[in-house]
């Protein structure tokens, strides 16, 4: 896989603008539990002044989000996808916080999706500021890092959005890659909720992040028309990878 022709920051926001609340309840859901994903509205691209360089920054995804606890109050979600792990990033992300927060009175979900390794899979990363030995800030966004994530565990979910995401995980001491992408796309064909769009969106991570040898390919369709795998509906991945194109050109 070669990372430089992959435009992963598109990737991922289509997959939180199509699947959204499957996002959050596998990644979140507890905090899932309390939105009310009917009120779901992504706002516009926001642009920062990358204070003191002076540099145009972009907010990958801002959700505004009502929630079902007590009064309904509205938050906003706000997610980063990192294709490489950067020093600097957890002060970028606290800016990114007092910049959104200065705006309204709105609270803040923040958290951030790497796709290289990471000290934990599913936890917090902080940035702290400290003068003559006392801490003076501490402030926490959630953090994913899809290598430290058992996929098998969150196949067990099935959840649309783990088969989407399972290559990029940890699997390789628990199926082999030939497993894995006849698993998903089972499993994918089997969600009786998702539309074409979606479909052909989560078929498109498999093909970009799980790239097999021919030999592999055709070895993979052979347990998905065997007994090795039994799915109630299979969905054909090059046959919706063209609804896929044709959802970029809309």
């Amino acid at each position: 896989m070669n990372n430089e022709t992959i435009d992963h920051d598109q990737l991922f926001k289509e997959l939180l603008h199509q699947l959204f609340a499957e996002f959050m309840q596998l990644f979140f859901p507890e905090h899932a539990a309390k939105l009310d994903f009917t009120t779901v509205k992504f706002l516009e691209q926001e642009k920062f002044t990358d204070f003191p360089e002076g540099a145009h920054r972009y907010v990958d995804t801002l959700v505004e989000i009502k929630t079902l606890s007590g009064e309904p109050e509205i938050i906003l979600i706000h997610a980063e996808f990192q294709s490489d792990r950067k020093s600097g990033f957890p002060l970028r992300m606290f800016r990114y916080f007092c910049q959104i927060r200065l705006r309204g009175d709105t609270r803040l979900f923040a958290g951030v999706l790497y796709l290289p390794s990471a000290p934990v899979g599913l936890g917090w990363e902080t940035y702290s500021e400290e003068l003559f030995g006392d801490e003076y800030l501490l402030y926490r966004f959630h953090c994913i890092s899809l290598p430290k994530l058992s996929a098998a565990e969150y196949l067990k979910t099935k959840n649309p959005v783990a088969y989407g995401l399972a290559p990029l995980m940890d699997f390789e001491n628990e199926m082999s890659r030939v497993e894995l992408k006849a698993v998903c796309i089972v499993g994918i064909g089997e969600c009786q909720n998702l539309n074409e769009v979606q479909s052909a969106l989560l078929f498109h991570f498999l093909e970009t992040y799980l790239k097999l040898t021919p030999e592999e390919e055709e070895e993979v369709q052979k347990r998905i028309v065997t007994e090795e795998v039994t799915p109630m509906q299979i969905v054909n991945p090059y046959v919706l990878r063209g609804e896929l194109r044709a959802m970029h050109r809309t």
